[in-house]
């Protein structure tokens, strides 16, 4: 899922966002994480999951204990946001991104998701087995023989839907 974020994102807005696969912002953006000030909490394992392991501890308190604006760079500067561009050219880079993407193998790409949805779950030694058994279904998916034969033909992929 790609998230195209501009003007205020704020309280369930930002919760939104931070579930997404990747995050682009427009320049304008103003986020804020105020829940407190409303009494109540940043749940549905957004705001309270999500947050600190993105930010890590520090920035995650100073987000929800504080609750104030920040802006579109400072989301970068932090990891919740992969690019900021030109209100104008948001939409247009969302796009590309996601055209980008379905150049892939959607095999690849789901089981890409799956992992990095597993670490932030899984301890270590269990997250080593599924990254594991993941190669080992994607090593044996035809798409894994497909990539490679279609760059030595210097061709575009022809990735299966399965």
């Amino acid at each position: 899922m790609i998230a195209a974020i501009h003007g205020y994102c704020i309280g369930g807005g930002t919760a939104l966002g931070w579930v997404c696969d990747i995050r682009i912002a427009a320049e304008n953006s103003v986020f804020r994480a105020g829940d407190a000030y409303l009494g109540i909490l940043p749940s549905w394992g957004m705001g309270l999951t999500r947050l600190p392991r993105y930010v890590g501890r520090n920035r995650a308190l100073d987000i929800l204990l504080i609750g104030e604006n920040f802006g579109a760079k400072e989301a970068f500067d932090m990891g919740l946001v992969t690019r900021v561009v030109p209100r104008a050219k948001l939409m247009d880079e969302c796009n590309a991104v996601a055209r980008r993407i379905c150049k892939a193998s959607p095999t690849a790409i789901r089981a890409t998701r799956q992992a990095v949805a597993g670490n932030l779950r899984k301890s270590w030694d269990d997250m080593v087995r599924f990254e594991s058994e993941l190669c080992d279904m994607m090593f044996a998916h035809p798409d894994a023989h497909e990539g490679p034969k279609a760059f030595s033909e210097k061709r575009e992929p022809r990735f299966s839907n399965s």
